[in-house]
């Protein structure tokens, strides 16, 4: 029997669209209808599931906050999960728990960690009727098993000699292509931050140390690739562009080719859980991901900002810095990949990060939703708009086409013609889940764990 119906909205296909479909089989799990949308549907949901609750993965945008207030006016619950959580500055995680939003209305925040629980109360948040739950981060149940069996063969399987160690490089320059924009898209990107971070007010410095370390991290690529010891798996962070390191790729030499992928949309659970040791670049989640999986880990310093700067985690990783020889490290890694001696600041450090993941964080969230459903709430559908109606029947047709609800099918050749104008458009509009998307994970997540 359902006892409610969940909208959870998706933002990143290649970051969301997994941990989402966990989610959903959690809810349903305890009868609860879960429906996967994109984040830009947000509003055409309303009409067209009439659900119990939205979930989004923040409310930052003033638009947002607005919608949130028309949700409870008509008795939607409003949730929030980020999918961008582990914040270690204080007063980025101040403005990402709604310190410039004091009209926003929420009803359910599911925290990763206690300090952005306790930078919700510090903003008011709990005054407001909130609930803070402290539940964890949903997508690192997917290095547990059983969720971790879901997975298929990787790029790793791609390279002809399998006797080799194998090398995951995991990129983090997402800023770098601001470099090459004129300054009004940096800008307009650091707007809502830069007056409201104190390590974010440089930001054009912020671009300058992506864009360079961007470039030097190419030599330790090289290094790699050229040494003939190892299969490098190159993982490109979802906010850049591929072309940078097929550019770098192409101009190397075709025997130290082979011993090279790129990959972007790649998901990097099972790259991580099939490497011998991952190297990491910047404030990057997946140095904790590999810690959960057992994996050896090297962390790359390069050019420093106050943005990137993290001591905690440079602690807790061997260093590759200026100067530094890639090769000989990552012999030294291979060779005692227990790294025993970061082993407890690592444990530490997830316990007050992560909340100690253990598999069962999605469970969790799900079984806080289903005692909330377990008292009916009173909606007032008959207050629902003509626009309301318009924008639920736009999703269904759209729906029905296969299409996402931003469907724009010019967007790529305006930023083939137009790039500084609609670069950004065109990175928002491939990321967005269409509905075949859906069904795709959704199947195969259900033949994988039938008796889960």
């Amino acid at each position: 029997m359902e006892i409610g119906t969940v909208v959870l909205l998706v933002d990143h296909i290649d970051r969301d669209l997994l941990v989402s479909t966990l989610i959903a089989h959690q809810l349903e799990k305890l009868g609860i209808r879960c429906h996967l949308e994109p984040l830009e549907s947000y509003q055409g949901c309303l009409e067209c599931y009439r659900p119990d609750m939205i979930i989004f993965n923040h409310l930052v945008g003033s638009h947002l906050a607005a919608f949130s207030k028309r949700l409870k006016e008509l008795g939607v619950l409003v949730g929030v999960l980020p999918n961008e959580g582990l914040i270690y500055d204080r007063d980025a995680r101040l403005m990402n728990a709604g310190k410039f939003h004091a009209d926003v209305h929420i009803d359910h925040f599911f925290c990763w960690q206690q300090a952005h629980k306790e930078a919700l109360i510090e903003t008011g948040l709990d005054k407001k009727g909130t609930q803070i739950h402290v539940i964890g981060i949903p997508r690192f149940d997917l290095y547990f098993s059983p969720w971790s069996k879901f997975f298929d063969i990787t790029s790793f399987e791609h390279f002809q000699d399998q006797n080799k160690s194998r090398v995951l490089f995991c990129t983090n320059y997402g800023l770098a292509h601001y470099k090459e924009l004129p300054p009004d898209q940096s800008k307009d990107f650091f707007a809502p931050w830069k007056d409201r971070v104190e390590k974010l007010k440089s930001y054009e410095e912020l671009v300058e140390v992506h864009y360079d370390n961007r470039e030097r991290s190419l030599d330790f690529m090289t290094e790699i690739a050229q040494s003939g010891k190892f299969n490098l798996v190159i993982k490109i962070h979802p906010r850049e562009t591929t072309l940078f390191y097929q550019t770098w790729l192409d101009g190397l030499d075709d025997a130290w080719k082979k011993r090279v992928v790129l990959t972007k949309n790649e998901l990097i659970y099972p790259l991580i859980m099939a490497c011998d040791v991952e190297i990491s670049t910047g404030i990057c989640t997946t140095s904790l991901e590999s810690w959960i999986a057992g994996k050896p880990t090297i962390d790359i310093v390069l050019k420093r900002h106050p943005w990137t700067d993290n001591d905690a985690l440079e602690r807790l990783n061997p260093i590759l810095g200026d100067g530094g020889k890639a090769v000989e490290l990552i012999d030294q890694v291979i060779a005692s990949p227990e790294q025993s001696v970061y082993a407890e600041g690592r444990k530490k450090h997830l316990a007050t990060w992560c909340h100690t993941p253990q598999g069962d964080t999605a469970k969790k969230m799900a079984s806080v939703i289903a005692a909330v459903f377990s008292t009916p709430q009173q909606k007032e559908w008959s207050r629902l708009s003509l626009n309301d109606y318009k924008r639920g029947w736009k999703l269904r047709l759209l729906r029905r086409l296969g299409l996402p609800y931003n469907f724009s099918p010019l967007v790529r050749l305006k930023a083939r013609l137009l790039p500084e104008r609609y670069s950004r458009k065109k990175m928002a509009y491939e990321k967005t889940i269409r509905p075949h998307h859906v069904r795709t994970m959704r199947d195969k997540f259900a033949a994988c764990f039938i008796d889960e």
